[in-house]
């Protein structure tokens, strides 16, 4: 855990290293150098300057999960600017999936994740709209985001393999 609004693996109180081996890693157009690494990842930031006053009811307050296994980035070329990233992916990878990690220690309900994407406040359609910002829901939506609330969400049989390659 760090308090710095940009994680550094080297600056975590709480993390270790879960081997000592260096990985590469591309993402996209990006080179990445890391190491596989194991800490307490938090959805809300924290704001303690010491470990001391971190107690299991902050670490869910703030939906915090414990021992969580990730790559952490250490050097990169092509992603100047971002700390990391962190796969939102609902499928089940162990203690590497955060979602799964989520609902198995009781901090949301659902494998979901929702977004909400507000009109910049000088467009016309702001004014109509109640949310200025846009934000994300993890383990479910804002029902009032949806025409009919939860009666409006509907299933639709995904495209067949030729039109979703």
């Amino acid at each position: 855990m760090t308090t710095d609004s940009v994680y550094s693996a080297n600056k975590s109180a709480s993390g270790r290293t879960a081997n000592n081996i260096a990985f590469p890693l591309s993402y996209g157009s990006a080179d990445l150098q890391g190491f596989k690494f194991i800490d307490t990842v938090c959805l809300n930031p924290l704001k303690y300057q010491s470990a001391d006053g971190i107690t299991d009811a902050v670490l869910k307050k703030n939906f915090c999960v414990k021992d969580f296994k990730y790559q952490a980035v250490m050097e990169s070329k092509g992603l100047e600017g971002c700390d990391g990233i962190l796969g939102l992916s609902p499928k089940d990878y162990g203690t590497h999936s955060i979602l799964p990690m989520l609902k198995r220690t009781g901090l949301v309900d659902r494998l979901i994740i929702s977004f909400s994407n507000a009109f910049h406040k000088s467009t016309f359609k702001a004014k109509f709209y109640e949310d200025q910002q846009s934000y994300m829901t993890f383990g479910g939506f804002n029902e009032t985001q949806i025409v009919g609330g939860f009666n409006g969400l509907f299933s639709m049989p995904l495209a067949e393999k030729a039109l979703n390659p």
